[in-house]
């Protein structure tokens, strides 16, 4: 009777998972604690040093600080960091300096001391701020006026202007000469092509303008060129009617040859619009058969 119960009692304890032969245990060895054999844990990292972790944060010299500090690194692993750090990118690649996020150094205030000592007394040692108030900030701005206006102006050398002009009317004079050729040879062989007498004489016209408008020294020269030459367009236009036509600002014919002589330089050709067929749809109920 002894026996059956030793049997019974043995079989529990394999059931519970008692036993030591229990498969679970390497199925799931973090519920059984440090069960595991030595030869079944990971081996630790061993460095080029012969050492087997790195070095761990100490503590701060300083007992007012609770933070840790990196421990202190040995020269030749600095200078291991750095080869590897050149083999990858390069020596003294800094493109990526402009995108990191650097603190700027606090600013030293400056002392601010009243010229005129109304305000300095010795008995009061909280004494006002000048830059707050108005009559300091209008004095600070007339001076950063007059530094302004007192400095020296820039001035470009007629040489240069004359040499810029120069390349801008070279490069599309000879892009329209290139246009002028191809639109030659389409109405030699298609004598109904539209030759394009007044954008190619507006294109002209706008060159020479641009040039000397250039040596002139005026402001925004492409602008006033193009102006000039619309409005000088617009008047040369026939008039059937007794009495001149009213003048026109000739913006939108402005813009138009200045985009023209833009995508004459790029593209060597005329910008032609598409404007559609221009003819109207026949419509089903004017369609007899139906």
């Amino acid at each position: 009777m002894q026996d059956v119960i030793d049997c019974n009692s043995s079989d529990d304890e394999s059931v519970f998972g008692l036993d030591d032969d229990d498969p679970s245990i390497m199925l799931w060895p973090i519920f059984y604690g440090n069960e595991l054999p030595p030869s079944t844990l990971p081996t630790p990292r061993i460095l080029k040093s012969g050492r087997i972790g790195y070095k761990k944060p100490i503590e701060n010299p300083d007992p007012s600080f609770r933070k840790l500090i990196p421990a202190k690194i040995p020269r030749q692993t600095k200078h291991d960091r750095k080869k590897t750090h050149d083999k990858a990118i390069g020596k003294e690649n800094n493109i990526m300096e402009k995108f990191l996020i650097k603190k700027n150094p606090p600013s030293v205030a400056q002392n601010v001391i009243d010229p005129n000592l109304s305000l300095a007394t010795l008995d009061n040692p909280h004494q006002p701020n000048l830059l707050d108030s108005l009559g300091a900030t209008e004095i600070r701005l007339n001076n950063q006026l007059e530094k302004y206006l007192s400095a020296p102006r820039v001035i470009e050398p007629q040489v240069k202007r004359l040499e810029r002009a120069q390349a801008q009317w070279t490069i599309l004079n000879s892009s329209l000469n290139i246009v002028i050729s191809e639109c030659q040879a389409k109405k030699k062989k298609d004598a109904s092509f539209d030759y394009p007498y007044s954008t190619i004489a507006n294109l002209q016209e706008f060159n020479n303008l641009r040039r000397e408008y250039t040596l002139k020294g005026i402001k925004s020269p492409t602008n006033a060129e193009s102006l000039s030459t619309a409005q000088s367009s617009l008047r040369r236009l026939p008039t059937l009617a007794e009495k001149p036509s009213e003048a026109r600002s000739g913006i939108y014919l402005a813009r138009l040859i200045a985009k023209q002589a833009r995508h004459v330089v790029d593209h060597k050709e005329l910008f032609r619009k598409k404007r559609g067929n221009h003819k109207a749809h026949s419509s089903i109920l004017d369609n007899l058969e139906l």
